[in-house]
């Protein structure tokens, strides 16, 4: 029960000298059965009026389902239907408001704990997020270190950065800073850096790979790239489970298994030819030169011009799959992923009792490297900070110049120490102020993934920033001295 809660294509892995053991975390299975996820009613605060008692809103519907290794599935459905909230559930993400009743399992193993789904699955956002001051070969081997098993040497690790960069064609731009687009960095392109994604995931050749919508926001060719990437990787051995808006027809040919959702019930799990089949058993043919993609999404919208009529339909196919052959044939698979899988399996095991892959020690060295680099390349903070304490210095030294020795000049000393005193004070908590907050979507996914701890993090941070105001007030004092 889960609490509440071209050149583009990649080479097989395998034809690498790593020594890591590229084959333990393949041939995953993950099935969920009897999902249902609620919003739970909202608690009366101290000052709030009682409502009145309604239903707890019920959005992901009794669903079932099954990922195989070496296939894509992809899940579609209309704005609403449930998808990013499956995809929620199926990664334990997100779902501190949310009440969830079923399960998640990998090789039949219930999995409800989202340390032991990060040591063996990926998972790449809709949105990149990135430290822009570090250079693409810089974020990949900080991934490495923090993510890939501590037994594994620096050299090996460092091979597995150079295979992936290959792969995934992001070795041309080794050297190039990712950039800040609000700091004015240059940095790499849109496509490259949907890849520098995938390739943060795949660094630690995890057996399952979750995607939140990874063609949102590219051109045609760079979707298509993208999902032949993920197409290569399903061939290793991987399975894929991603969600997908609004494909074209020749992307929606790559996946190997389509699974629709509407008003938050399943409306179809099977392969992309029998979901033709099915449509039209229900009485929606597929006209000819049609998007297939386009033309399930319209047909389990819910329009709001005709808002009964679409339930009714959405109703009909779902009630329709329900009773289908398609739906029983899903069943059996899940029954027998289940019998199959070999629950004593080494390998899968031990990734599951792992939680933090490096040290306590490893861990803090890389922090503070990816801090000094990123604070040492942060033009505008560094420059801010340095025009700041320049200024501070001119007026205070202009303000006490030429101090007499006597009793009044030992009261001006008095009174510029204390305004010394009190800038550093200051001083330090803006940089806090402006150093955390930026950084907090970065540290959220970083901590989901298990790869490192919040008092690392903050020790890191803590260091970093004393040595440079160190460095700042050595000058400021120099100056007014």
């Amino acid at each position: 029960m889960i609490k509440p809660q071209s050149d583009l294509l990649p080479r097989p892995i395998s034809n690498g000298s790593i020594s890591v053991n590229m084959e333990s975390g393949n041939n995953l299975t993950l099935t969920w059965e009897g999902l249902n996820v609620y919003v739970p009613e909202a608690k009366e605060g101290f000052f709030s009026k009682k409502k009145p008692k309604c239903e707890k809103m019920h959005i992901v519907q009794n669903v079932f389902g099954i990922a195989r290794p070496g296939q894509i599935l992809a899940i579609m459905g209309a704005s609403g239907a449930g998808k990013t909230t499956l995809l929620n559930v199926l990664t334990l993400r997100n779902n501190e408001n949310l009440v969830v009743q079923g399960s998640v399992k990998i090789n039949s193993k219930i999995i409800d704990d989202r340390k032991q789904l990060s040591a063996v699955s990926g998972y790449v956002q809709q949105n990149d997020i990135f430290i822009g001051t570090l250079k693409v070969a810089e974020h990949l081997k900080f991934q490495a270190m923090l993510r890939m098993d501590r037994h594994t040497s620096y050299e090996e690790k460092m091979k597995r950065v150079e295979l992936v960069m290959n792969d995934l064609n992001l070795k041309k731009c080794e050297n190039t800073l990712i950039g800040v687009a609000q700091l004015g960095i240059k940095g790499i392109s849109g496509g490259e850096m949907r890849r520098l994604a995938f390739a943060s995931e795949i660094i630690t050749d995890p057996g399952i790979l979750f995607c939140d919508e990874p063609t949102s926001g590219l051109d045609s060719f760079m979707a298509m790239s993208i999902v032949e990437s993920m197409k290569n990787l399903a061939k290793q051995g991987k399975t894929i489970v991603c969600t997908i808006h609004q494909p074209s027809s020749e992307i929606f040919e790559i996946f190997d298994r389509l699974y629709l959702m509407a008003e938050g019930r399943s409306a179809f799990l099977g392969d992309l030819t029998e979901a033709k089949d099915f449509f039209a058993s229900q009485g929606f043919t597929l006209p000819i030169n049609y998007n297939p993609a386009d033309y399930y999404i319209k047909t389990l919208a819910i329009l709001p011009s005709n808002k009964e009529e679409s339930k009714e339909r959405v109703k009909k196919i779902c009630d329709g799959y329900d009773s289908s052959k398609y739906c029983q044939e899903a069943m059996d698979n899940i029954k027998k992923a289940s019998g199959e899988q070999n629950l004593k399996s080494a390998s899968f095991q031990s990734q599951l009792s792992s939680a933090y892959k490096a040290g306590w020690l490893t861990q803090l060295k890389w922090l503070i490297w990816r801090s000094f680099l990123s604070m040492s390349r942060n033009p505008m903070e560094t420059k801010i900070l340095a025009i700041q304490t320049f200024f501070i210095a001119l007026i205070f030294g202009l303000i006490y110049l030429q101090i007499e020795d006597s009793q009044e000049g030992v009261q001006n000393i008095n009174g510029v120490l204390f305004l010394l005193i009190t800038n550093a004070s200051f001083s330090n908590m803006f940089g806090v102020l402006n150093s955390f907050p930026a950084e907090l979507p970065i540290f959220y996914r970083d901590h989901q993934n298990s790869m490192y701890r919040t008092v690392n993090y903050y020790l890191s941070k803590l260091i970093t920033e004393v040595n440079l105001l160190i460095y700042l007030k050595m000058e400021d004092l120099s100056l007014n001295f």
